[in-house]
């Protein structure tokens, strides 16, 4: 409480803080999800952005191969994208490859993605809010930034692998929290960033961070070593894909 001369005493104005919190699966229950941000650094939500940075009118992200191959028949103009077990499913245009995305194939198209974890998380994501995004190394400081300018509650929900915990996804999540000073952060959001933060100075940096995930050692067994080397650049596009919760489609926010 403050006064004046007068006697009259005035209340501090409350100032409300925006939360964060980070779930490292995405059946975790979120603690805020006023904004959800999906992540699945390797490789869907990497693709995302480097489909729409190509030139993509939109990415339509699906659960299924069976959905990608209907929609391909309902609407032939459509390309369809994704991977199982980290190859493309036959038939489709495309994997689920960045360094292999080209604007003279995708400008001005539609694609619709399916992989194994992240159009998944996608999904369970957009029954849980209204704002949906997508957060990958390659996007880290423009999401920082889309954030910064709302007064909104955040939720990080990583995509995982196979319903297990994914040190690429959390390293992301956690380097983003790191990074949001004047939030609120649960502390689970606590836990994760720390855990980020350590693991980039134990290996020396973020790409050698994403080197010793699993899934990364993975990807570079199916002959995919380019592909984890662009996913683990850090803030080089400006691109914040978001879907749109009506049509259920990503467009380059």
């Amino acid at each position: 409480m403050v006064s004046n001369d007068s006697g009259w005493h005035y209340p501090f104005a409350e100032v409300s803080v925006p939360t964060l919190d980070i779930v490292t699966t995405p059946d975790t229950h979120p603690e805020v999800q006023s904004v959800i941000v999906v992540i699945d650094v390797l490789r869907a939500t990497t693709m995302i952005a480097a489909l729409l940075d190509a030139g993509a009118n939109f990415v339509w992200p699906v659960r299924s191969i069976e959905k990608a191959r209907h929609l391909r028949i309902e609407h032939p103009e459509l390309m369809i994208a994704g991977e199982r077990s980290g190859l493309r499913p036959e038939g489709f245009d495309m994997g689920n490859s960045p360094a292999e995305i080209t604007s003279s194939t995708v400008r001005g198209r539609g694609i619709v993605l399916t992989t194994t974890n992240g159009t998944a998380a996608l999904e369970t994501a957009r029954h849980m809010s209204e704002t949906v995004l997508t957060l990958s190394l390659t996007n880290l400081a423009s999401v920082e930034h889309w954030l910064s300018n709302t007064d909104r509650d955040a939720c990080l929900m990583c995509s995982g692998t196979d319903g297990h915990r994914s040190l690429e996804d959390e390293l992301a999540a956690g380097l983003l929290a790191a990074r949001m000073s004047g939030w609120d952060l649960t502390s689970r959001a606590i836990c994760v960033r720390e855990q980020a933060l350590q693991l980039v100075e134990r290996w020396g940096g973020v790409a050698g961070a994403v080197a010793q995930s699993p899934h990364a050692a993975r990807l570079v067994e199916l002959g995919f070593d380019r592909d984890v080397d662009a996913c683990s650049r850090v803030s080089v596009t400006d691109c914040v894909p978001a879907l749109d919760s009506v049509r259920g489609v990503l467009f380059r926010g």
